[in-house]
């Protein structure tokens, strides 16, 4: 698991999403695998950018929004003891719904994005913009499945204009879960 500082998670809000979103396809498509998604705390944020590119269907197989908990366990099989024990924003949440939709979806990639947007449901263990991303990748050559887990807090991002709202904190996860599976696909390509 890596826990990213809130201090890069600024980078994130200067970062274009669509640019992002055609630079992960071009990759997928290149390494010839497949993605879905399980968005919980984005509402299908993510699916709709991707659903915007023409011929992205030969690598988008499509996404799960699980807002509920019921939906995290039913469809995507997250342990009901994980919510209980953990919650639905946490990185065993995120692990399990990445690896669900990798399952359930049938892809060889998938994101999970589980986390607080705001503006209410936060607390001080958790505040507003807690956001956990898991991403999940079968290595090709030998079938492992690889999944690394990532916390943000994007409701502490300082901006001298204006506060982050819940769409700011919304896109920044999306993005950042891009950026995650970049770096995930060529890391399991090299073994």
């Amino acid at each position: 698991m890596q826990t990213i500082s809130s201090q890069n998670d600024q980078y994130y809000q200067s970062l274009n999403l669509g640019l992002l979103v055609q630079k992960t396809i071009d990759l997928v498509r290149d390494m010839g695998m497949t993605l879905g998604f399980a968005e919980s705390c984005t509402g299908g944020l993510l699916s709709s950018e991707f659903a915007k590119v023409s011929g992205v269907s030969d690598i988008f197989k499509g996404s799960v929004v699980c807002y509920s908990n019921s939906v995290k366990q039913n469809v995507l099989g997250v342990n009901a003891e994980t919510l209980k024990k953990f919650g639905a924003v946490s990185f065993e949440c995120a692990q399990e719904l990445s690896q669900g939709a990798l399952k359930t979806l049938e892809t060889t990639a998938a994101i999970a994005i589980t986390g607080i947007a705001g503006p209410n449901g936060g607390s001080g263990h958790k505040p507003v913009g807690t956001v956990f991303i898991s991403v999940a990748g079968i290595n090709l050559a030998n079938q492992l499945i690889v999944t690394k887990n990532y916390c943000h807090q994007f409701g502490q991002i300082e901006n001298s204009k204006t506060a982050v709202n819940r769409q700011d904190i919304q896109k920044m996860a999306c993005t950042a879960a891009l950026e995650h599976l970049e770096n995930l696909l060529k890391e399991i390509t090299k073994k």
